[in-house]
C-alpha cells in the first residue's frame, strides 16, 4: 500500500441523494485532484453531517498481520 486508506461518510435526507449525482459525485479515483477538491466543498456544504477517517499504512499492515 502506498498511502493511507481514506474513508468518508455523509448523512443527508434520502430525498436529497439525487443532488449528489447531479454534482458529478462518483468514484474518487476517477476524478482529478481539482475535481475532488471542488466536490469536497460542495458536498460538505449540502449534507447534514460528514466524517473523514484516514488510516495510515502501518495500522493496516498491523491489522492484517494480527488477523492472519
Amino acid at each position: 500500500m502506498l498511502g493511507p486508506l481514506v474513508v468518508a461518510g455523509v448523512r443527508m435526507e434520502k430525498n436529497r441523494i439525487r443532488q449528489l449525482s447531479a454534482l458529478g459525485v462518483r468514484d474518487s479515483k476517477k476524478l482529478s485532484p481539482k475535481s475532488r477538491q471542488n466536490l469536497y466543498h460542495k458536498i460538505t456544504g449540502m449534507v447534514d453531517d460528514y466524517f473523514i477517517v484516514s488510516v495510515p499504512p502501518r495500522s493496516i499492515d498491523a491489522s492484517v498481520r494480527m488477523h492472519h
